[in-house]
């Protein structure tokens, strides 16, 4: 029973053994395959289309900043934010009390400075008589002079003054300067404005009013991208909340000067793009997607970008495609399979998993290279224009339906 038992251990042993050894065989030194050596593509009509993406805010083109010309307290406010107005439609009234005390204290100033004036005057008038009798001294005559004439400047500011009240009571009812939507009011009733000819901060800001069918983009641009923006180049725009939603415009403005934010050593560019044509939900305030088409190319003849190497030649660059070979001899060509391709990788591994392995790896390097040299491959000269990182155009030496490989697990 136990030697049964033995017997039945080493079948078990052999037969795990044989399928391992089946394995390695099959696996790790068994031959390439040539589809693993090589991917294949075929030149085609394709698109080519580039853009730059950056966010933006949707602002009015024409819009009117409120700012009260009168001190006060805002008696009433007559619409709300969002609402339609018309030039000339009342937004709100500041209490005129203060302004209308005022007045009525520098009438009374004005009145006095008048009689002022007129005594002053009849004092100079009289004083000139006596003074061509010989009864007047002339330094006195002088002085008197100088009294008439500080009582008419007396009398010009408290007109001035009362001309500048006059002028404020009619600007405590603010209204619309144009057509369009009150797209910020940023007061309440029972606030106190403050005139902005006071010089208080440049006095209270009201709100704004715009043309909201009259709409831009505004957004920054690096100074990596600066470069390649135009103005009157197109712009592709669609809504940040809805990516469907979308529309276009043209770059209207871009600055010619940077602008760093605090604390960064990070320069933008102010970029403003006109809206073509307005689409729902698409109003002032909201951001917005915008993509700078810097490259758009239709329907040409394009290989995959990652087809095509770049070699260096004096100052310049040439472009190869790696091609299988016609048989025939093609001098613009020239080249076979790039030594790159050509050169076995370095076992860095052969120390530590022993000979065994290196062995192995050589015979596959070994069969890898014979079925590469059965391919027939060889290194084609191009001529390419534009690119966007997917396809190149091709200038020469391809046309549609011609096939390009790319050696798989030997590029350097």
């Amino acid at each position: 029973m136990i030697m049964e038992k033995q017997r039945i251990i080493h079948s078990v042993w052999f037969i795990g053994l044989t399928v391992f050894t089946f394995f390695l065989l099959t696996h790790c030194g068994g031959k390439t395959k040539t589809d693993d050596l090589v991917r294949k593509d075929v030149v085609r009509k394709v698109d080519l289309k580039d853009v730059i993406s950056q966010t933006g805010e949707v602002q009015p083109i024409i819009k009117v900043e409120l700012k009260s010309e009168a001190s006060g307290k805002i008696e009433n406010v007559y619409v709300k934010e969002g609402e339609r107005v018309k030039k000339g439609d009342k937004i709100l009234k500041i209490d005129p009390t203060r302004l209308l005390t005022q007045k009525e204290k520098l009438d009374l100033a004005v009145q006095k400075a008048v009689l002022n004036n007129k005594l002053a005057k009849r004092d100079f008038d009289n004083a000139q008589k006596l003074y061509e009798m010989g009864q007047m001294p002339q330094n006195k005559l002088e002085d008197l002079k100088n009294v008439y004439e500080l009582t008419k400047i007396s009398l010009q500011e408290k007109e001035l003054e009362l001309n500048d009240v006059e002028y404020q009571l009619t600007k405590t009812l603010i209204t619309a300067p144009m057509d369009g939507v009150l797209i910020a009011l940023l007061v309440e009733e029972g606030e106190i404005a403050v005139s902005a000819t006071s010089g208080f901060s440049g006095g209270t800001a009201i709100g704004t009013v715009a043309d909201i069918n009259k709409l831009e983009v505004v957004t920054q641009i690096g100074e990596v991208d600066y470069g390649k923006i135009k103005k009157d180049q197109i712009v592709q725009i669609s809504m940040a909340s809805d990516k469907n939603a979308m529309t276009s415009g043209c770059v209207s403005f871009v600055s010619l000067a940077a602008k760093k934010e605090a604390n960064s050593n990070i320069s933008s560019f102010e970029v403003r793009i006109a809206i073509d044509s307005l689409i729902p939900a698409l109003v002032p305030g909201v951001n917005v997607n915008v993509d700078f088409i810097i490259l758009e190319k239709k329907n040409i003849t394009g290989v995959p970008y990652s087809m095509v190497q770049k070699r260096k030649r004096g100052n310049g660059e040439m472009y190869f495609v790696l091609r299988p070979s016609t048989g025939e001899t093609d001098t613009k060509s020239g080249d076979m399979l790039p030594e790159d391709t050509k050169k076995e990788k370095r076992d860095r591994r052969g120390g530590r998993y022993g000979e065994n392995v290196k062995k192995r790896m050589e015979k596959k390097n070994q069969e890898r290279e014979e079925q590469l040299k059965k391919l027939k491959i060889i290194s084609a000269k191009i001529k390419v224009g534009a690119t966007d990182y997917r396809y190149y155009e091709v200038l020469e030496g391809l046309v549609p339906g011609d096939t390009v490989v790319k050696v798989l697990g030997g590029e350097r």
